[in-house]
């Protein structure tokens, strides 16, 4: 399997615009996040396997209970922050046969436990503030993620990206969704990729 950043990219925008997703999602801030989760996919949860955010195995899964479940996992061994420190855990990641399929249960996942994410599926910013503290334990994931749109932005963006990344944060600044941290961790990093 191979994806690039351009390819999910657009596979989101296209199955948002055909209404295949429970919910929207945000294209960038979905791209951003799969990038930073795989190492610019170049490391999913095992061969051939879909699953670009690390999401965990769980019963309904298995059971098919969720209509596109493949009903298989993979044990990984992996790193969790708990307690203040990393320690390693081998984990059960569910296991997906292809991107659409992934990007329908990521959906799920944002509308039914990311209210923030998913009030803020026109945001970049505002999305990945959603999934700080619940998606991955990192205390620095949004900060990586942060970094990965700044990244990706000038690749994906046919248009003047950092006005509209600054638009974008003043934006999620008026709406209330970011910390002050947020707020000055992307400006330092907007200031920077000047």
């Amino acid at each position: 399997m191979f994806l690039t950043a351009h390819e999910v990219h657009e596979t989101v925008l296209r199955m948002n615009q055909k209404g295949s997703l429970m919910t929207p999602l945000n294209a960038l801030g979905v791209t951003a996040q799969t990038a930073h989760e795989t190492g610019n996919y170049h490391h999913t949860c095992g061969a051939e396997n879909f699953n670009l955010g690390g999401i965990k195995c769980s019963r309904n899964w298995l059971d098919g209970r969720i209509p596109w479940s493949t009903r298989k996992c993979i044990a990984l061994n992996t790193q969790e922050f708990s307690g203040g420190k990393y320690d390693d855990y081998k984990l059960q990641f569910r296991f997906y046969d292809s991107l659409e399929t992934y990007l329908k249960d990521h959906a799920r996942l944002i509308s039914l436990f990311y209210p923030v994410s998913k009030a803020n599926v026109g945001n970049p910013w505002g999305y990945i503030a959603g999934l700080q503290g619940k998606w991955a334990t990192s205390p620095s994931y949004y900060q990586g993620l942060t970094r990965m749109i700044i990244t990706l932005a000038p690749q994906l963006w046919d248009i003047d990206w950092r006005l509209e990344l600054k638009a974008y944060l003043i934006d999620a600044e008026e709406q209330g969704v970011l910390t002050s941290a947020m707020s000055d961790y992307i400006r330092e990093r907007l200031s920077w990729a000047e």
